[in-house]
């Protein structure tokens, strides 16, 4: 039996002063909200995580996790974990690791306490890369080994930075860089933790890894499959269309990509390769054009768009998360069929972050969770599938309408306003459009029903309305279905 596992955000919230009880010295330091995907889990740090509380970072960033830890990165305002690239020009960050998961009071929670890591002496260069650090989980979580892989560009070696739970100072080794003799940037997009070893990968170029436990490891290199590997990094949101990843003990490499067929007209392929020993193979290659004419996808009313690769689930390889339009779903691949979806745009809300973001690799990861953990209560919130969750939001939205117009013609529910904030404000009818303007940032997009003036935040979520509320055998189909649920 595959481990629970859940969709984790990368970027914690951080708990404001007012959340806490400051007299309360045994509150956890990490609070976690637990829901099965394709929802997103959300670490909580309080100030009592941050090594210096009275400067609390906004905007850590979970590096890795192990069955019973998670890694964090903090730093102190005005500066944030959660940045990528070189580091050089920033204060040196602190490692905290998240330990010992158990129930919390609340339903869906779960706790956590708070573990520094010894910074690096003053001697050994700080970490360059939030994206080259990674960890490996020993004896069910109850130790760990935290690493970092620098590669100086047209360098011979490589500095391999070590330190383990229980130990009080980092160690260095050198060794030999076996990358080709190209004079080009090695650029982390990751680290994946596998068989008792670190795979440092650079998504443009390919993947680095060692075995941790020994003294003067070798250092081996495997190049992406194909023709996937790039002469220059690449810019821009490469995480968006590649992934690698861990699956059924495995690494795999996972792409989106435009193709020419020898029709001479693009298409888009969803591929994925295996590493086996030393080579690749290939797992599949689908045309997205096949997912989306298949009617599990037209069911979600989600348009024929390229979407971003969110993850692969950690024991099915087939089984893929992808994200568009502010929504996770879940296909499997081979069978071309869509699976299960996020049905509101705020259902995978990462964190405020103070850039655009996506909802790939770079900013979520699957977490896997120990079966001992699990069976002592950590709390998973199980979500029902797309459809029956789907339903239920359109009846509660149907009761709410009836309840709050009473029956006048002059009047209409937001449609926005119910999905994205919870909110039941009736507007007159002349003034719907104005009110998504000035509230909701857009006009939104208008029901295709003859007369109606409710308007949504995406096309779906239009056709979702004109199904639910214009194409029903009965108008009042939502009361039986509520009764039947127990929330007439």
């Amino acid at each position: 039996m595959a481990p629970p596992w859940v969709i984790l955000g990368r970027v914690p919230r951080v708990a404001a002063a007012a959340d806490e009880e400051p007299e309360d010295d045994a509150a956890p330091a990490f609070s976690l909200a637990v829901a099965l995907p394709p929802r997103v889990s959300l670490l909580t740090a309080a100030r009592s995580a941050h090594p210096d509380p009275t400067r609390p970072d906004k905007f850590p960033y979970v590096l890795a996790a192990g069955p019973d830890c998670l890694l964090s990165r903090f730093s102190v305002v005005p500066f944030y974990g959660a940045r990528f690239g070189a580091a050089a020009d920033l204060p040196e960050g602190h490692l905290v690791v998240a330990r010992r998961f158990g129930t919390a009071a609340a339903a869906g929670e779960a706790t956590a306490a708070a573990e520094r890591v010894p910074d690096r002496p003053a001697a050994m260069p700080r970490i360059r890369s939030v994206e080259g650090v990674g960890l490996i989980a020993v004896g069910d979580g109850e130790g760990y080994v935290i690493a970092e892989l620098q590669i100086e560009r047209g360098s011979d070696r490589a500095r391999l930075f070590r330190v383990h739970s229980g130990h009080g100072r980092w160690i260095e080794t050198k060794l030999t860089n076996p990358l080709p003799a190209r004079d080009r940037e090695w650029v982390p997009g990751g680290v994946v933790s596998l068989q008792g070893r670190l795979w440092w990968f650079d998504l443009s170029w390919g993947i680095l890894t060692c075995d941790l436990f020994i003294d003067g490891p070798d250092l081996m290199f495997y190049q992406l499959p194909g023709h996937r590997a790039m002469d220059v990094p690449a810019l821009g949101n490469i995480h968006d269309s590649r992934c690698i990843t861990a699956c059924q003990g495995k690494l795999r490499y996972m792409e989106i990509m435009p193709q020419l067929s020898d029709l001479g007209f693009e298409s888009v392929t969803v591929s994925m390769w295996t590493l086996n020993d030393v080579s690749w193979e290939k797992t599949y290659e689908e045309r997205l054009e096949e997912i989306w004419n298949d009617n599990s996808y037209k069911k979600t009313w989600l348009p024929k768009e390229v979407p971003e690769i969110v993850l692969v689930c950690p024991s099915d390889p087939d089984l893929v998360y992808f994200s568009l339009e502010q929504r996770i779903f879940s296909v499997n691949v081979r069978e071309h069929r869509a699976l299960q979806f996020t049905s509101s745009a705020t259902a995978h809300k990462l964190v405020n972050l103070p850039w655009p973001t996506s909802t790939s690799s770079r900013y979520v990861l699957a977490w896997e969770l120990l079966h001992s953990a699990a069976e002592a209560g950590l709390p998973v919130k199980k979500e029902k599938a797309h459809i029956d969750e789907e339903i239920h939001l359109y009846a509660k939205f149907c009761k709410k309408r009836a309840e709050a117009l009473k029956g006048s013609n002059d009047y209409e529910l937001c449609h926005m306003c119910f999905f994205e904030k919870g909110r039941f404000i009736p507007v007159k009818k002349l003034g719907m459009e104005d009110h998504c303007d000035r509230f909701h940032k857009t006009k939104g997009f208008l029901c295709e029903k003859t007369g109606c003036v409710v308007r949504a935040a995406t096309l779906r979520e239009a056709g979702l309305h004109h199904h639910y509320c214009h194409m029903q055998k009965s108008r009042d189909w939502w009361r039986p279905y509520l009764e039947e649920h127990g929330q007439a």
